[in-house]
């Protein structure tokens, strides 16, 4: 199943801010919130698109900055 051109360009926006400022809290409410979708959805929808969920991303994010 392959997701629409809007939810990625609103997917990636959460990304980024996540790899602009990877030491802020980033809880799955607020990059829904950025993203402009439900909680549930974002969480789902990240990890199709990127493979990750989005706390194992940020994680992941963090450990390359260390």
């Amino acid at each position: 199943m392959t997701q629409s051109p809007e939810l990625l360009r609103r997917l990636l926006r959460a990304k980024d801010r996540m790899d602009a400022c990877p030491d802020q809290d980033w809880p799955v409410e607020r990059l829904a919130d950025v993203s402009a979708v439900s909680p549930a959805h974002f969480a789902r929808s990240f990890k199709q698109a990127f493979g990750l969920p989005p706390h194992r991303y940020l994680l992941t994010r963090r450990i390359e900055r260390a």
